[in-house]
């Protein structure tokens, strides 16, 4: 059994400004970690009582900022990948193609982005990274094949980068 240390560690959670990323921020406070990277869209309004959290403006689907954000967060242990959109709109009735790219954008290339960026950091510091998905990866929902497409892609490169990142010890 693989029990994850929470006390003490340095993360990066994106999508950290509203929603489960910031439930996600407010638990790793919780349980001792050292310091939280907030990863937000923009920085307009975004504010946090607590010293232990460093706020980063960062659009994950831009490559420059992703690396910007990279080097300035060399120190991290744990990166969640968070931030994600889903488009609700049935894939057969437009033929708009706007919505479905923009949740592979985010969903698969951003968070790609991210792993990509942040591995040689946690190859030194060791530590994990836990990619927020849904049952979606899993199952189609009317309105939703488009999310799901982008939630299945982002599932099997996980596992595939699972795979890389094991010889150098992060989960």
């Amino acid at each position: 059994e693989v029990v994850m240390q929470i006390e003490g560690c340095v993360a990066f959670v994106t999508g950290a400004d509203r929603g489960l990323g910031a439930g996600l921020l407010d638990a790793l406070l919780e349980r001792g970690a050292r310091k939280v990277y907030a990863g937000v869209k923009k920085m307009e309004g975004v504010a946090y009582g607590d010293p232990r959290v460093v706020p980063v403006e960062v659009d994950i689907t831009n490559i420059d900022q992703v690396a910007s954000a990279a080097s300035n967060a060399n120190d991290i242990t744990l990166l969640i990948n968070n931030a994600g959109v889903n488009r609700t709109q049935p894939v057969l009735e437009t033929n708009d193609a706007e919505a479905a790219r923009a949740e592979m954008e985010v969903n698969y290339f951003g968070t790609l982005n991210m792993m990509r960026a942040f591995s040689p950091a946690l190859r030194s510091n060791g530590g994990a990274i836990i990619n927020i998905l849904s049952i979606l990866a899993r199952v189609a929902l009317p309105s939703m094949a488009s999310l799901s497409a982008s939630k299945a892609a982002a599932l099997r490169m996980t596992e595939g980068a699972r795979a890389e990142l094991a010889p150098h010890h992060v989960r």
